[in-house]
């Protein structure tokens, strides 16, 4: 382990039998002070220097437990991280679902050589043998790249607090993920769906289906929704909570981003049916004998006892897919398309009917309008054949006055 409280180890032969330890310190007024112990049955020096070296482990881990520092006490890779992650927890300064997530990744750590390292003595070369362990064992690249970053994050921190001199990490290379195409519904796709939803009515999973397909929002965020969220006067719908899932429990958080907290606007047709099923929610309000309440869940439900508590992700998920299922629908990648491709089909039909980059960015909430041109740009075919359609006849017409070959 690192020594940083008692910076200073020495023996010395007694007068007589054994030897003597003597560890060095700094006190709260930055001064020397030194602590000893006798080791009376320590006859060799190699014996006196073993028994040293344990009494100053045991003295430096004592030390360092009363001021409740453990990260300083872990001595494997795997026990800094781990500690990290507690550290995290503790001090609630990540979300539940990142730590669970960092928690889960930490298994490919613990099983892997890497985990025994020393913290002190992890290099570059350790982490891109581990990497690559990782990937010969079947492990997908996105795995990979978080397992990694639960390591790195752990690092940097050590380097943050003196704990590291510097970051061993920083030069390693991560795998590089494949790019994955939005699996979008097409034009004949989403008709079939939207007749659908149109000839069903207003249960709270169409709603939630609407609202993904209409709107671009999350699941999360669908089901974390509330009647104060929506406007009806300016028809905006204002996103300012998100549901996460720790394991198999769900509870009600900020978005992660400040992006992430936006105001959408909805057309009339959505307004439309926000307002049928408030006028439904009220119904079956009175007959249950509940009073209606703004901040009411508007996919929600009556359940264990509380009045329109927000819809659980996975019923939602499971109910989509059952739906997409009996519709036969197929997205763009050839597979039944996910909760989450509803987004996807949201987006790349704002950007094919001519949306800006920056305002599809501001809809859907994204960091940066990156993430926006990386998933979505250029993926649908019609919409870069009208594209390159255009161009080309914008790059062929003729001004006025302009000079002509002959």
């Amino acid at each position: 382990m690192k020594f940083t409280h008692y910076t200073s180890a020495s023996i010395r032969r007694r007068k007589g039998k054994g030897w003597q330890g003597i560890l060095k310190y700094k006190d709260e007024d930055n001064k020397w002070k030194s602590k000893y112990k006798t080791f009376p049955d320590a006859e060799l020096k190699r014996e006196a220097t073993a028994a040293l070296a344990e009494w100053r482990e045991q003295e430096e881990r004592a030390w360092h437990e009363t001021r409740g520092d453990v990260r300083v006490l872990a001595s494997t890779v795997a026990e800094y991280v781990e500690h990290h992650i507690e550290t995290l927890e503790k001090t609630e300064s990540a979300a539940k679902s990142t730590t669970t997530g960092y928690r889960f990744m930490l298994a490919h750590i613990k099983s892997d050589p890497i985990g025994g390292v020393s913290i002190d003595e992890l290099t570059a070369e350790d982490a891109e043998r581990w990497i690559g362990n990782m990937l010969s064992s079947g492990k997908s690249a996105a795995t990979v790249r978080k397992a990694f970053n639960v390591l790195h994050v752990a690092v940097r921190h050590a380097v943050e607090v003196h704990r590291l001199p510097y970051d061993p990490l920083s030069a390693v290379k991560r795998p590089k993920l494949p790019k994955k195409e939005p699996n979008s519904l097409d034009t004949m796709q989403r008709a079939r769906l939207v007749s659908y939803l149109d000839a069903t009515g207003c249960s709270p999973v169409n709603v939630a289906i609407s609202l993904a397909l209409y709107t671009g929002m999350r699941e999360g965020e669908v089901c974390g929704l509330r009647w104060a969220d929506v406007d009806f006067k300016t028809k905006t719908l204002h996103i300012r909570r998100t549901i996460a899932r720790d394991g198999s429990r769900t509870y009600v958080k900020e978005p992660k981003t400040a992006r992430s907290m936006r105001n959408i606007p909805i057309d009339q047709s959505l307004s439309d049916l926000l307002t049928t099923r408030k006028e439904t929610v009220n119904a079956e309000c009175t007959v249950a004998g509940i009073k209606f309440s703004e901040d009411m869940y508007v996919v929600g439900g009556i359940g264990d006892g509380v009045a329109y508590a927000y819809m659980d992700a996975h019923f939602l998920w499971q109910s989509w897919k059952a739906i997409a299922k009996s519709l036969d629908l197929k997205g763009t990648q050839g597979k039944v398309p996910t909760f989450h491709d509803l987004r996807h089909t949201y987006a790349t039909a704002a950007i094919a009917n001519g949306a800006d980059v920056k305002s599809v960015q501001g809809l859907l909430g994204h960091a940066s309008a990156k993430t926006t041109l990386d998933i979505y740009a250029g993926n649908d075919d019609e919409a870069m054949r009208k594209a390159a359609e255009s161009t080309a006849a914008a790059m062929r017409e003729v001004p006025e006055g302009a000079k002509t070959f002959k």
